[in-house]
């Protein structure tokens, strides 16, 4: 029986060489690591802000009838807004123990509950008399409102980006209710900033000023994410 003659592969082709000698080991995430690193920086921001930002505008880096209010009031709706901060990022950026896959549902569950959360601080909102600031008319509520919208913004995109970034090309689906969540986080400690900071109390203002703005910037996060947040 005769044999045939051993055939030696081909050489591979200097593009495949190249490929092969340009490849770098695949770096792993470490969620738990990403969300301390964004809360504390974030946390870092706000307090920065309240010093910089807001003394060099406004004078003040606290609200001038922060000794007048209720403490309990004062302490309870301060967590109230930094767990609308925490719980939202942290659903949004950790997934659960053992997965890989982010969860969504909980996520987009995350955004609805902390527009609940902060919409209850305007419908609580507290008013120390002869302390607290009250608009006289609708120009002047529409103008202090605009200030707090924008403040509120100027710090909520920095959480936001912060986490978009981390999370970057890491969620294959579902990625509006993610960055949605992040968005809300954001907007959350733009709030706790403001809760600390405006002394103008009426619960109008603080519902359009203070937790309108939180939906927004859930929106827009949730409208833009996806250019970082999709493979």
């Amino acid at each position: 029986m005769s044999m045939e003659p051993h055939e030696h592969a081909p050489a591979p082709s200097p593009e495949l060489l190249a490929k092969i000698r340009a490849m770098r080991p695949v770096t792993l995430r470490h969620p738990e690591r990403q969300v301390v690193r964004v809360m504390a920086a974030s946390l870092l921001y706000a307090a920065a802000w309240l010093v910089g930002p807001a003394t060099w505008i406004w004078g003040r880096a606290l609200r001038a009838d922060l000794a007048q209010l209720p403490r309990a009031w004062l302490i309870g709706f301060g967590v109230m807004w930094l767990l609308g901060f925490a719980a939202p990022l942290c659903v949004a950026m950790l997934p659960r123990r053992g997965q890989v896959l982010h969860r969504v549902s909980a996520a987009a569950a995350a955004v609805w509950i902390a527009l609940v959360v902060v919409g209850t601080t305007a419908l609580l909102a507290q008013v120390a008399p002869g302390a607290s600031q009250i608009a006289v008319t609708r120009a002047q509520l529409l103008s202090v409102t605009a200030q707090c919208t924008a403040a509120l913004l100027s710090i909520a995109v920095v959480p936001t980006t912060l986490a978009l970034w981390a999370l970057r090309r890491a969620i294959p689906i579902g990625w509006a209710a993610v960055a949605g969540a992040i968005g809300a986080a954001g907007g959350a400690l733009g709030g706790l900033a403001l809760h600390l900071h405006c002394p103008w109390a009426e619960p109008m203002h603080v519902l359009l000023g203070h937790a309108a703005p939180v939906a927004l910037m859930a929106a827009i996060a949730a409208v833009i994410g996806h250019k970082l947040l999709a493979p």
